[in-house]
C-alpha cells in the first residue's frame, strides 16, 4: 500500500494519526504561526465527511495530513494557509456552483485533467493559457475552472500520496491574455499553487513550457 510505504499509514493507525493532527490544531490555534483559529473556520460538516464509505478516518483532515507528509505542524500550517486564502480570494471561486459558466471554461480546453496517470501514479494536469479568450471568459472564471479540477483530484487517495504532474502549454499565449493579470491576480495564483491550496500534497513535479515541436520533455513520463 502506497500510504504505508510513504507515511507508515495503515488502516489500523489512520484514525489515530488524524486524531493527533486534530489535537495539534486545537493546541496550535492561538499560536503566532496560525493566523486565525482554524477550527472555527472549518465547516462542521467537513469534520465528519468521508468520501470513501470504507474509510473510518476523517478524509477532509487526512488530505491535509498527507499534504504535510504526516508532520502535524506542517499540515496545520497548510490548512491555515488554505483557509486564509479562501477568504482573501473568495471572488475567484464565486461561480464554482454555476455550471453554465464553468461549462464554457472547460469547453475552451484551457484546463485539462487526463483520465490516466503518468508512470509514477501521478495525475496529469495540462494548463493551456493560450486557449483562454478573455473576451468570452473572465479571469476569475478561468481561475475557478482550474481550482475546481484541483479540488476534485484532491479527494483521490492515490493523488494525495503520489502527486500531480503539471504541464503548462504556453503556445499562443500572448499580450491579449497577459494584460488581464493584475498584481493581485498574479499573487493569488502563485499563492494557490505554492502555499495555500491543499494540493501542497501534490508534488508539482514538472512545469514544462512547451513550444511548438518541443514535446520530448514530457514523453518520458508515460
Amino acid at each position: 500500500m502506497a500510504a504505508k510505504a510513504k507515511y507508515d499509514e495503515t488502516d489500523n493507525n489512520r484514525q489515530t494519526k488524524v486524531g493527533s493532527f486534530y489535537n495539534h490544531m486545537k493546541s496550535a490555534a492561538q499560536s503566532k504561526n496560525v493566523r486565525q483559529n482554524i477550527l472555527e473556520k472549518i465547516p462542521a460538516d467537513c469534520l465528519t465527511i468521508n468520501y470513501d464509505p470504507c474509510n473510518d478516518g476523517n478524509e477532509f483532515l487526512l488530505k491535509f495530513l498527507r499534504a504535510g507528509n504526516h508532520n502535524v505542524a506542517y499540515a496545520t500550517q497548510i490548512l491555515s494557509n488554505y483557509i486564509q486564502e479562501s477568504i482573501i480570494s473568495a471572488k475567484y471561486s464565486k461561480n464554482s456552483t454555476n455550471m453554465e459558466i464553468i461549462r464554457h471554461v472547460y469547453e475552451a480546453q484551457v484546463h485539462i485533467m487526463l483520465e490516466h496517470r503518468d508512470k509514477y501514479g501521478r495525475r496529469v494536469y495540462i494548463w493551456r493559457p493560450g486557449k483562454w479568450n478573455p473576451d468570452k471568459i473572465n479571469i476569475c472564471d478561468c481561475y475557478c475552472g482550474g481550482y475546481m479540477l484541483c479540488e476534485m483530484i484532491a479527494r483521490e487517495p492515490m493523488t494525495q500520496i503520489c502527486g500531480c504532474t503539471v504541464i503548462t502549454d504556453a503556445q499562443d499565449f500572448g499580450f491579449k491574455q497577459f494584460r488581464q493579470f493584475s498584481i493581485q491576480d498574479i499573487k493569488a495564483f502563485s499563492t494557490f499553487m505554492q502555499v495555500s491550496f491543499h494540493s501542497n500534497m501534490f508534488i508539482w513535479q514538472l512545469l514544462a513550457f512547451i513550444q511548438q515541436g518541443t514535446t520530448k520533455s514530457i514523453i518520458s513520463l508515460f
